[in-house]
């Protein structure tokens, strides 16, 4: 069962497309890559500044607005 999955992921199997798409296969490499050469974030000194506070709490507010109101499978979201 695992195998045909992964065929139809590749689109190799009999649900698939005509091969492996190039976007999904450059994003493999590229994510592929970058977990190899990228450096850890537990290795970024990051330090509890005011300026670190307000970048988190803006990206957080970012996509709170963007996921406000859609579609979830989480039941908690659902009330």
């Amino acid at each position: 069962m695992a195998v045909g999955w992964l065929q139809r992921m590749a689109g190799q199997g009999p649900a698939g497309a005509d091969g492996l798409p190039l976007p999904l296969l450059a994003m493999v490499v590229l994510c592929f890559a970058a977990s190899n050469i990228l450096p850890s974030s537990w290795d970024f000194p990051f330090k509890p500044t005011l300026r670190w506070a307000i970048l988190s709490a803006t990206c957080l507010f970012v996509a709170y607005l963007f996921m406000n109101g859609r579609d979830t499978v989480f039941l908690y979201y659902q009330f």
